[in-house]
């Protein structure tokens, strides 16, 4: 049965049969009857099958995620009932924003991979929520305040954020100099699934908070951070996202007195107990290159870990 569960799990990973076959080192002829027999015994179609594409049925969809969770808790059992490995070994299964993970997670990834050549990484970047235990990942990264959870968190980074508009959006509307200014601009939002809210400022007035109103919101910092340049209206965005458009001319910093709320960071784990030895090797790499990369975000000197 565990033949057949991993090999449905590794044709929908690798979107076909002749890929899974190739990762499992086995005929594809294998691969495919292993699969009819799981069907044939749970009596529920689990793939569509057609020449050109493989596409996974509402009930293999549903399956699927069950059966990543059974091979990883299987994997992690292996891992406790013999003896530690000197060095991390099987599959990280990481979450993350989106652009977070593109623009400053990635380096970290690529660093601790090269640190740790046994262990291997499956990523999702999304701005959906996903469900640790129920989707059988090790860990994730969030961003923003954190709703109650059963889930180990920890906060590792704390990214500074500025308002920024264009030029020519600023020659038209006028400059913003204190929070209550904003009711008279068009404010750019972000929202998703774990960050939304009100603009937070500490200034002379002490702390502000702002509900932003405009015709534009987003889930995407990269799209929102365009439509500033654009002259679309004035954004809250991550200041290391900005020092380009800012160095050239097309964006400019306003409400300099008043300092945003910095995004908060945390990484999230269902357990302390019983960790696999590659999620206690990357906690342990978050937590030594963490202070370095805050560093190098504040300055601008870009993904640079050791």
């Amino acid at each position: 049965m565990i033949e057949q569960i991993l090999s449905f799990v590794t044709v929908v990973d690798a979107g076909g049969f002749s890929e899974a076959g190739r990762r499992l080192s086995l005929p594809k002829s294998t691969i495919s009857h292993r699969v009819q027999q799981l069907e044939e015994r749970l009596g529920v179609r689990l793939l569509h099958r057609t020449p050109r594409v493989v596409r996974v049925t509402e009930e293999g969809a549903v399956y699927y995620q069950r059966c990543v969770r059974i091979l990883a808790e299987l994997e992690d059992a292996e891992t406790e009932v013999r003896q530690e490995p000197k060095e991390p070994t099987g599959t990280l299964r990481l979450s993350g924003p989106i652009e977070f993970g593109m623009q400053i997670l990635s380096g970290v990834l690529a660093e601790f991979l090269k640190a740790h050549p046994h262990v291997r990484l499956k990523l999702e970047l999304t701005s959906r929520n996903v469900d640790l235990v129920e989707e059988g990942y090790d860990a994730a990264l969030r961003i923003g305040t954190l709703e109650d959870s059963a889930l180990v968190s920890r906060r590792i980074l704390s990214i500074p954020r500025g308002l920024y508009a264009s030029p020519d959006y600023l020659a038209a509307h006028g400059r913003p100099e204190r929070p209550e200014d904003l009711d008279r601009h068009a404010c750019l939002r972000f929202e998703t699934a774990f960050y939304h809210g009100a603009w937070v400022f500490t200034g002379p007035g002490g702390k502000v908070s702002f509900q932003p109103a405009g015709t534009v919101e987003a889930n995407n910092l990269t799209v929102l951070r365009d439509a500033a340049i654009a002259g679309l209206g004035v954004a809250l965005l991550p200041c290391y996202q900005c020092r380009e458009a800012e160095r050239d001319g097309r964006l400019e910093r306003v409400m300099v007195d008043w300092t945003p709320e910095s995004a908060d960071v945390y990484v999230l784990y269902p357990s302390k107990r019983h960790l696999a030895s590659r999620v206690r090797a990357f906690l342990t790499y978050l937590d030594r290159n963490m202070e370095r990369l805050t560093r190098d975000i504040r300055d601008g000197a870009g993904n640079s870990v050791q």
